[in-house]
């Protein structure tokens, strides 16, 4: 019997010792291969998906048919990335409209979020603020470093612009950076794991400081 393998386009490109592969092994060598502008879909049967829509300790078995496509190839289902970001955000309007009468608003691109009214802490002065959220391109793999606040507010740790990643300038339409850095662990459930809900968490907690 032949060593456990992954075939990618046809290609022999792993063959191991391991009792089965799963979806964070395969990634790790594929990507590297492939990079990260292809998506890579797995291969079951008559059944293929995207590799990313396994949880990441799946056992996807000892012999596994991958493929790999341009990234923004989605037929017929909606890309990661937006099914976590319309998932996560129609939950926290939800919960905002009925419980704060708040319309949270999402980009028609999904490319940021808006909460128009955010509880501050006391020290900060004000008792709320608007803010936004950027999701990076990666999101859900990766949160975001950060979020926006109005200009309005004063206090630690306020940028006029994310110096450290691909989040735009946003000073010139009324808004300021707030550096938030936290080690991510998205779910295959987009409701579980870390999700939008656990970075508004973040985000009270950040601005629950004592600096000032």
């Amino acid at each position: 019997m032949g060593k456990p393998s992954v075939k990618l386009n046809g290609k022999l490109v792993i063959e191991r010792e391991v009792d089965f592969f799963t979806p964070d092994q395969i990634r790790a060598q594929l990507e590297k291969m492939v990079g990260s502008d292809r998506r890579i879909v797995i291969r079951r049967g008559n059944e293929a998906r995207p590799l990313d829509q396994f949880p990441k300790d799946f056992n996807l078995g000892t012999e596994v048919i991958a493929k790999h496509y341009p990234a923004s190839t989605e037929k017929g289902a909606l890309s990661q990335r937006e099914r976590y970001i319309k998932t996560q955000v129609a939950s926290v309007a939800e919960v905002y409209g009925e419980r704060y009468n708040q319309t949270v608003q999402l980009d028609e691109k999904l490319r940021f979020v808006v909460i128009p009214c955010f509880s501050l802490p006391k020290q900060w002065g004000m008792k709320t603020t608007p803010i936004l959220i950027w999701f990076p391109d990666n999101y859900p793999a990766n949160a975001p470093s950060g979020f926006y606040l109005s200009q309005k507010c004063r206090g630690p740790h306020i940028f006029s612009r994310n110096m450290y990643s691909k989040s735009p300038d946003l000073s010139a339409h009324g808004w300021n950076w707030f550096c938030l850095n936290t080690h991510w662990r998205p779910d295959a459930d987009p409701n579980e794991g870390d999700n939008l809900w656990t970075f508004l968490d973040l985000i009270r907690m950040s601005l629950t400081i004592r600096e000032f």
